[in-house]
């Protein structure tokens, strides 16, 4: 089925972008799991928030998959300095590839 695909896909990017705004890498996503910053992040990470429910996707995968994609590639800054800027030249600051929050056109939606 392409459109589960695409949905996939598509929640796996934005997941990337907003650990990327959030500051979730690799390297912390161990701490950050044990204790979220707020439930945006609990939500994104598949963990539960203050004794709150777990959220669920609706994707059919397991709601903690974004652990997986931050622990495997990393977040999104990570990929693009590892594999675009290293490569190409390219680095985000000052370029339409860095963060909304830094002057760029990358942003993420809420997770919900």
């Amino acid at each position: 089925n392409q459109s589960a695909f695409f949905d996939v896909i598509n929640w796996t990017v934005i997941g990337m972008i907003l650990a990327d705004e959030m500051g979730i890498t690799a390297d912390n996503l161990d701490d950050l799991m044990a204790d979220p910053a707020g439930p945006e992040m609990a939500r994104l990470l598949g963990v539960a928030f203050e004794g709150g429910e777990i959220f669920d996707s609706g994707l059919g995968i397991r709601p903690e998959f974004m652990q997986d994609v931050i622990r495997l590639v990393g977040n999104y800054g990570q990929v693009y300095d590892e594999n675009v800027a290293a490569v190409i030249d390219l680095p985000r600051e000052g370029t339409q590839n860095a963060s909304a929050n830094d002057g760029g056109l990358i942003y993420a939606p809420p997770w919900r």
